[in-house]
């Protein structure tokens, strides 16, 4: 994706300022953006991170993770009333989170990776990328 659609997400979705790139094809940007504005209205918890954000076998790959706070330097100890309403809070939204990031994920497969248009997957071998009429003879 190039530098300036990249630093866009990055300015405009925090849980992807530590992203150095996005390995994909500028016509998944909507994609992209959708997918983050719908984590974004979710409400993630603060300690939500995507990790990696890329084009696989033809496919947008979204990779995060999300690690267990167990408190700070003046409560090392949640009580544990909180620690359960926490840890119901994180089910409900990665629940959530899957099954919108593989609806993201699904619609990489039909739509071009270069443009954004409509668009289906083509390849060889491990080669694959989904690509429309139009940009199917760019395989790189």
């Amino acid at each position: 994706m190039s530098p300036e659609l990249t630093n866009f997400l990055k300015e405009n979705f925090s849980f992807l300022s530590n992203l150095r790139y996005i390995s994909c094809g500028d016509g998944w940007f909507n994609i992209i953006r959708d997918l983050s504005q719908y984590i974004l209205d979710l409400q993630p918890p603060d300690h939500f991170e995507v990790i990696q954000i890329k084009e696989k076998f033809g496919g947008l790959r979204y990779y995060y993770k999300m690690y267990q706070r167990l408190g700070d330097q003046n409560h090392p100890y949640m009580m544990i009333e909180e620690t359960l309403h926490e840890f119901n809070k994180c089910t409900e939204f990665l629940q959530k989170l899957q099954y919108i990031v593989m609806n993201a994920e699904s619609n990489s497969y039909i739509t071009c990776e270069y443009c954004g248009k409509p668009a289906f997957s083509i390849g060889k071998g491990l080669w694959i990328k989904t690509l429309c009429d139009e940009h199917k003879g760019n395989k790189t």
